[in-house]
C-alpha cells in the first residue's frame, strides 16, 4: 500500500495549483469557481423533477450519479480554462447538460 507521505509532490506541475479561477456570471460579475455549486444545482433540478422537498435527501445512487456528472463537467470546464477558454455560467451549464445526456 502506498501512503500519501510516500507519493511524489506535484508542486509546480499542476497548472491550476494555487490558481484563482473566476466564473463570469450572467450579470457580468465574477465569482470564484466552486464545484459544489454545480452539484447543488444538479441536485436541486433532480429534486424539482421528482417533486421532492429541498431538505429531503436523494437516494445514494442518485447522489453518486450527480457527483459523477459534477466531476465530469467541472473537469471539462477546468480543462477548457487551462486552454484559454473563458469560464462562464452558460458554458458550465452546457457542459452539465451534455454530461446528463
Amino acid at each position: 500500500m502506498i501512503h500519501t507521505a510516500d507519493q511524489l509532490k506535484m508542486i509546480g506541475i499542476d497548472p491550476l495549483e494555487e490558481a484563482r479561477l473566476l466564473v463570469r456570471k450572467r450579470d457580468g460579475s465574477h465569482e470564484e469557481f466552486n464545484e459544489a455549486r454545480i452539484f447543488m444545482a444538479i441536485e436541486s433540478a433532480f429534486k424539482a423533477i421528482h417533486r421532492m422537498a429541498p431538505d429531503q435527501p436523494l437516494p445514494e445512487a442518485v447522489q453518486a450519479a450527480i457527483l459523477k456528472t459534477t466531476d465530469a463537467a467541472a473537469e471539462r470546464a477546468l480543462s477548457g480554462a487551462i486552454k484559454g477558454q473563458p469560464l462562464e455560467v452558460e458554458r458550465i451549464q452546457d457542459l452539465v447538460e451534455e454530461e446528463l445526456m
